[in-house]
């Protein structure tokens, strides 16, 4: 029989929740990032004017991006 003691099967749940949280963790901040290059690439071809309509310099676009990338 193969039977396994209680703990076991518990060991094995937090590893398994411990692993698939620390993956999806990863994805996550790829995402962002991937998220943030878009926003920053899209910001990077506005005129300067076109930037202080919609209230940021273009010294901010990294900052911006970021933030919007965090924000969903």
């Amino acid at each position: 029989m193969n039977a396994r003691p209680i703990d076991t099967y518990r060991f094995e749940a937090a590893v398994r929740r411990t692993a698939w949280g620390w993956l999806a963790g990863r994805i996550a901040m790829f995402v962002a990032r991937h998220r943030a290059r878009q926003t920053a690439s899209v910001l990077a071809v506005l005129s300067d004017q076109e930037l202080r309509d919609i209230g940021l310099l273009r010294a901010e676009i990294g900052a911006a991006a970021a933030k919007s990338a965090t924000a969903h």
